[in-house]
């Protein structure tokens, strides 16, 4: 799987499902570092050409099986506009998945603003805010400011649930 992946790594959804399904079914023993190292290889190529798709599901790969993100790999996530790669990212960072100062997150705080709320970003301004990943650009709470928003952050409204399986059953066949 490691091998077609890093040829193809459009193929990445596909392959991470069959690990995970043989992983939790059968028992497959990943070979954990050849995961980890192909992941972030895939991270380190793909970022920097803007292929979004693959880097994600390397994040999402990497915080499901606890496994490290290099620095190579972390200076390239860092570069992306992405609410759902820096969500990722975020949470990977928050888990202890980055070395320190691995991954840079100062585009993704100056992001951390009211008026974000309503532009192409706002769901990493609101997200990293009721997270906690990341603070306000002002001293205030941007998100508590805003009525709109305020009222989704009092009802405690995630979009991001870090535990969350985004393996859909059924849509792949397994025997």
């Amino acid at each position: 799987m490691c091998q077609a992946i890093a040829f193809e790594p459009g193929a990445i959804r596909e392959a991470v499902d069959a690990l995970y399904y043989s992983e939790t079914h059968f028992g497959l023993v990943l070979n954990r570092a050849l995961v980890e190292t192909t992941l972030n290889k895939i991270a380190e190529v793909n970022a920097p050409a803007g292929h979004e798709y693959e880097v994600a599901w390397c994040l999402w790969a990497a915080l499901s099986w606890q496994l490290q993100i290099s620095a190579v790999a972390a200076s390239a996530i860092s570069q992306l506009e992405n609410s759902v790669i820096a969500i990722l990212a975020l949470d990977a960072l928050h888990a202890g998945l980055f070395a320190a100062g691995g991954l840079d997150t100062r585009s993704w705080e100056s992001r951390m603003t009211t008026d974000e709320l309503y532009e192409e970003q706002w769901l990493l301004a609101y997200e990293a805010n009721v997270q906690g990943w990341l603070p306000s650009v002002a001293m205030a709470d941007h998100v508590a400011a805003d009525p709109n928003f305020q009222f989704l952050k009092a009802q405690n409204v995630r979009f991001y649930t870090p535990t969350a399986i985004p393996i859909v059953r059924g849509a792949l066949a397994y025997p």
